[in-house]
């Protein structure tokens, strides 16, 4: 422990100017403007304060420290806002945030800083309104250019009169320090999952704890003299020495560190981790791609094989999304399994920490970082920020060992964007490679520059390209291979836009400087040849691959003399993911997972084919991945139809596919991967257009609609066929052609039960397909014996009144027991749940809202909830499909409301076919400020359709939505609570508002469709729709009966009266138009007393339908028992005679039984005997008439005696 002593000094001025004066207790300063005092006092380090009094409350009074030239810092306060900020003077940048102080009534305040190296610390009144580089405070753009160790200390009042007092100033040493010279974090149960790098001078950390840790015991290296206290986020203090508490998944801690009137602050971030079986088992956790474990991970930094290992660096937030950069560290001694480390670079006084990377260099190729002797890493990395905002700057950093780092603080800033020829602020992910004896810098984020140096200190630029602009920009050579993969003696090098594009061609001296010159090949059209993307080739044409990266692996030699063993064996890693469209910042919002934002393309050698005098860069998974591979499953000569079930067996959510198909008849093969009855991503080689397609619209969580499909041209085989190989992971799909010059990278994020596979094609395709799972990465990941997680397919449920809904529940991994609960948790009396394994059924009772719970029996913290809005469904309408394109649709009670903020709504119902229809709507439309009706829509949207729109005032428009050409014009009166009718024979249109015609017209050929949808619609607001009903121009009469069935010896009057007095009228889609229409019947044909079946034509409103009249033989009248009697053992039964009938059939049973015995007769009785006593028997009778059968009469029931 260092021992140490902080003195205070008083500050003396030896001169005054015009603008400051002595008086009793201080000096007065004063004047208009800026008005300096400066001691003669030059202090590096030191605590630095006074009392300020405003003799007036304006202006601003301010202290000045570390002053050289023109150059200084000021520390501020204003006395009329209480406005508070510490600015650079000489070259504008605020230090961070300002902060604003309570103005005081006595005008008096204390101001105190202390500056130690870089770091910065400022109070008011003993409030901490600035600590620099603390990056909780703020957004984390803040920055400057070369920071300021040393210099003057002074006075700066500006627009006011103030007296300053009491001013001191205390030198601060190595040992009378308030720095921490360690902090060791020891955790209380559980453990330390990723620890801290201590570096002194860096005040804010981030550590991660096991999920089971309680608390954090703080162990810190301190000077003597030093104390150290500690504060939660509420203020509380908390004793480190016994711990830290961890009682939630992130919380800041406030450090305080004290030494005399020296205080500097410290932040430290706990992050509470999941549980540990939790990790690498995630369904979305790439099995055999790097992913960050906690947080947010971008471009990947700093790549470099050093020591015997590699060194993965990349953009690193402690957050789902993007925020203040660090980077993270990584190591591997393969390439494809990594082992995290602790945070190496945070940002500080010049920004937060963006891109860059790492070179091997020693002594001899960087003397002022590395003494005699010594190798080791530089770093080189964009610095961003200034006040508040992006402003980019390259700094330097070293490590001896590849584990501990160190900023250069000597160098300071290496090239600030200003002293660029270009003068833009886009100046950032440089890119180092050493190649003719010098040091070479790619650097761009908007133009393109190349810079040299001979030590990695000091820069002067060779070349920039003011019209090629991109990020991330690399430049690096290739040994070029031709057809047969046989080196052709050729080094070419390869620009890298990011990883997206990229052009082939020469580094060399032009003209004295070093230029990268394109192949013609590649040349852009402007910028002479190194401009526009136009001719450039594509890296991945899929979404995500993004900010690639090469590892520097050793010195490229010369254009004469070409270390082929480096620039044989270029490696590149790429960012999975893409800012476009705000993807990667919308993805935890859409699939819900917080854990983990970041993961990162297959590593790829890259490599340059030359086919004649054509170049193409290919990019080949590295070798090692092949150790991944387990037991490959081959499918030969498969008939690739649709329905083919090949593949039924194959379940894995990680591995690779190699296949060839020859298309036979077909256009098309596709691979449907994480494959399920509902999703499936879609790998589509089309054979006509030589074009490959990814189609991720069906494959799980959509985040972003209009960016689901990717296409690029491949070119097949000589012989008609393709070799595709696609390697498939829980959340991804890379796909490459069979030279690997084409290669698309898509994220997906498909349920866990998604785990088949089909192959396809539209005709008779045959296949050759090797897919060969493949084995995780994560040799820490623990077997899971627990559910890890739950997916139900609805968390919602728009129900209605009397209605069942089906949920089904799964349970993660899939072989876990799919055991799981449902219960109502609200609403329970509004509901009814019948469970049956892991689905339900919720009937919905009442109207209202209800909410079930399903969890995992065996861990119930595995949980969903489904919320049901339960609603009565009244609706007047003759209409069944409704189908809207935007907004939330639902009926409540009699009235189908639609609700939408962000544009245009439109609910869709029927295909009208018929060129003659009614389309009547009764529309409130209050709370929207129009309202359109959508007539024979083409594709619900998209084509042509008339559209009918009316404003508050009553205008109506018709326009045709092809061109938006207008139809026709009408006024109306409305209320906005209308209704109205639209009327269509053929080119004919009709629209009335309430009754009454508004518009009449005749539809142009130019405008006119013969058919489509018809629909309703608004745009911004709520819509409510209480009558739908289209009536196609009826064609038919519907009946609800084919026949009658008069009574026996009816008469023709009677048969009348039986005929429908009224009949409902329909349209060829048989949509009722028109009920309780009058009918009008001829029974003239119908002879009563000839049995037979009888054609009876009805007319109503000019159409005809006709009904059968069944007229029965009298014969077969309904027989009437005349008496019944009981005898012993028997029944005496007799019946009224039938005229004309010979013979008559009596039925009997015993009651209770169901068969019947017959006996026929030619009489009018019958004695039924042989009956047992004392038991009741049923008896009818009917008539026979040659072989029809009359009715029955009624049964008679009798006790035997």
């Amino acid at each position: 422990m260092k021992q140490a002593g902080l003195k205070s000094t008083e500050l003396q001025f030896d001169e005054l100017n015009d603008d400051y004066e002595k008086v009793d207790g201080g000096i007065r300063g004063h004047g208009s403007g800026d008005r300096f005092l400066y001691s003669n006092t030059e202090a590096k380090d030191f605590v630095y304060e006074a009392d300020v009094k405003f003799n007036e409350k304006k202006g601003a009074a301010s202290l000045v420290f570390r002053a050289q030239g023109k150059y200084s810092y000021v520390a501020n306060l204003n006395g009329e806002t209480g406005h508070v900020v510490v600015f650079k003077f000489g070259d504008p940048a605020d230090l961070g945030p300002s902060q604003d102080v309570k103005v005081k009534d006595s005008n008096t305040y204390h101001l105190k800083v202390v500056a130690i190296g870089n770091h910065i610390v400022y109070y008011v009144d003993d409030q901490l309104v600035l600590n620099s580089a603390d990056y909780t405070m703020s957004n984390g753009h803040w920055g400057q250019d070369d920071s300021l160790t040393e210099g003057k200390l002074g006075l700066l009042t500006w627009e006011s009169d103030v007296t300053y007092s009491n001013i001191k100033y205390a030198t601060i040493t190595d040992d009378n320090s308030p720095q921490l010279n360690g902090i060791k974090l020891n955790a209380v149960d559980g453990g330390i999952d990723k620890d801290i790098l201590f570096q002194k001078g860096q005040y804010v950390y981030i550590a991660n704890v096991k999920h089971d840790t309680h608390a954090v015991k703080l162990d810190l290296d301190k000077n003597e003299g030093t104390t150290v206290t500690a504060y939660n986020e509420e203020g509380n203090q908390v004793d480190y020495s016994e711990g830290l508490p961890i009682t939630k998944d992130m919380q800041t801690y406030t450090l305080k560190a004290t030494n005399g009137s020296a205080e500097v602050v410290y932040r430290l971030r706990l992050h509470r981790c999941q549980k540990d079986e939790t990790y690498y088992n995630e369904k979305w956790r790439g099995q055999f791609h790097y992913s960050i474990k906690d947080g947010w991970a971008n471009d990947p930094n700093g790549m470099v094989y050093f020591k015997g290992e590699w060194h993965l660096f990349h953009q690193y937030y402690d957050g789902d999304k993007w925020g203040p950069m660090h980077w993270m560290h990584a190591t591997s001694k393969d390439g494809i399994h990594w082992e995290e480390h602790p945070i190496a670079f945070y940002p500080d006084e010049y920004g937060t920490m963006y891109s860059g990377c790492a070179v091997i260099a020693n002594h001899d190729t960087a003397p002022d970082i590395f003494k005699e002797g010594e190798e080791g890493l530089v770093f080189l990395i964009t610095a961003n920020g200034n006040n508040g905002n992006d402003d980019q700057k390259i700094i330097g950093a070293y490590s001896l060992d590849g584990k501990t780092f160190h900023k250069y603080e000597k160098g300071k800033v290496l090239i600030h964007w200003k002293e660029d020829s270009l003068n833009t602020s886009a100046f950032r992910d440089p890119k180092v490679f050493r190649y003719d004896n010098k040091w070479f810098m790619v650097v761009a984020g908007g133009p393109l520059r190349i810079y040299s140096s001979d030590d990695l200190v000091h820069w002067n630029q060779e070349s920039a390209y003011k019209d090629c602009h991109t990020e991330c920009p690399d430049l690096f050579p290739v040994v070029v291979r031709d057809e047969n993969g046989k080196d052709t003696g050729e080094v070419k090098w390869v620009f890298s836009r990011g990883g997206r594009k990229y052009k082939i061609g020469d580094f060399k001296k032009v003209d004295g400087q070093y230029k990268f010159v394109p192949l013609s090949q590649y040349a852009s059209e402007n910028g002479e040849g190194m401009g526009d993307e136009k001719n450039d080739g594509i890296m991945n044409f899929g979404y995500d691959s993004y900010a690639a990266m090469t590892y520097y692996t050793g010195e490229f030699g010369s254009g004469n003399s070409y270390n082929k063993s480096v620039v044989d064996n270029v490696i590149a890693v790429n960012w999975m993911n893409t800012w476009e469209g705000g993807f990667c910042n919308s993805i935890p919002d859409k699939n819900g997972n917080s854990v983990f934002n970041g993961t990162f393309n297959l590593a790829l050698k890259m490599g340059i084919k030359k086919t004649g005098d054509n170049y193409e860069l290919t990019q080949t998974p590295i070798k090692e991945y092949d150790d991944l591979k387990e037991e490959t499953k081959e499918y030969k000569d498969v008939k690739l139809t649709k329905k083919n079930t090949a593949f039924n067996d194959f379940r894995s959510s990680s591995y690779v596919i190699n296949a060839h198909v020859d298309p036979k008849d077909s256009k098309e093969v596709t691979f449907k991967v994480r494959a399920s009855d509902k999703e499936g991503t879609l790998v589509t080689y089309n054979f006509d257009t030589e074009t490959l397609t990814i189609d991720r619209s069906s494959s799980g969580v959509i985040v972003n609609g209009d960016m689901n499909n990717v296409s690029h041209k491949v070119k097949k085989n000589k012989d008609g066929s393709v070799d595709l190989e696609i390697y498939v992971d829980r959340s991804s799909v890379e796909v490459f052609n069979n030279d690997y010059t084409v290669e698309g990278a898509m994220q997906i994020f498909p349920g866990f039960k998604s785990n088949g596979l089909q192959i396809y094609s539209d005709k008779n395709a045959i296949g050759n397909v090797k897919v060969t799972p493949l084995k995780s990465i994560w040799t820490n990941k623990q077997t899971l014996t627990k559910p890890n997680g739950i997916e139900c397919d609805t968390d919602h449920i728009d129900g209605y009144v009397n209605q069942s809904y089906e949920v089904n529940t799964d349970l993660a991994p899939e072989d876990i027991k799919q055991d799981v609960v449902y219960e109502a948790v609200e609403g329970k009396d509004l509901i009814k749940i019948k469970q049956e394994g892991t689905k339900a059924t919720i009937t919905c009772l009442k109207k209202g809202k209800a909410k079930v719970r399903v969890y995992a029996k065996a861990d119930p913290s595995y949980s969903k909830e489904i919320t049901i809005d339960i609603k009565e469904n009244n609706l007047k309408t003759n209409v069944n499909v409704f189908e809207p394109d935007e907004g939330k649709w639902y009926i409540d009670g009699d009235q189908y409301v639609g609700e939408y903020e962000d544009g245009e709504s439109t609910l869709y119902s029927e295909y009208i076919r018929n060129k003659d229809f009614d389309y009547q709507v009764k529309a409130n439309w209050k709370d929207t400020e129009e309202v359109s009706f959508i007539v024979k829509s083409q594709k619900k949207g998209k084509g042509g359709a008339w559209k009918v729109t009316i404003d508050d005032s009553g205008n109506i428009v018709v326009k045709d939505t092809k061109d938006n050409a207008v139809i026709a014009n009408g006024k109306a009166s409305v209320t906005r609570n209308d209704l109205v009718k639209i009327s269509v024979r053929d080119h004919h249109l009709m629209i009335y508002i309430n009754g009454k015609k508004a518009i009449d017209t005749k539809v142009s050929n130019d405008h006119f469709y013969a058919n489509g949808y018809v629909g309703i619609g608004f745009n911004v607001g709520t819509l409510r729709i209480s009558e739908y009903y289209v009536y196609e121009t009826p064609d038919r009469i519907v009946l609800d009966a084919d026949g009658i069935h008069p009574r026996v010896n009816a008469s023709l009057d009677e048969i009348k009266k039986l005929l429908p007095k009224t009949v409902k009228l329909a349209g060829s889609d048989n949509l009722i138009t028109e009920e309780n229409v009058p009918v009008t019947w001829d029974v003239s044909k119908v002879n009563v007393k000839k049995p037979g079946t009888y054609i009876v034509v009805g007319k109503a409103r000019q159409l005809t339908v006709s009904i059968k009249v069944y007229i029965k033989d009298a014969r077969l009248e309904k027989v009437k028992i005349s008496k019944a009697k009981a005898k012993k053992k028997s029944i005496k039964l007799s019946w009224k005679k039938i005229k004309n009938v010979k013979t008559y059939e009596v039925a009997y049973r015993k009651k209770g039984t169901k068969k019947w015995s017959y006996k026929k007769v030619s009489r009018t009785s019958l004695t039924i005997k042989k009956l047992k006593s004392r038991k009741t028997y049923e008896v009818k009778v009917r008539t026979v008439v040659g072989k029809q059968k009359g009715t029955f009469s009624s049964i008679k029931k009798v006790k035997v005696k």
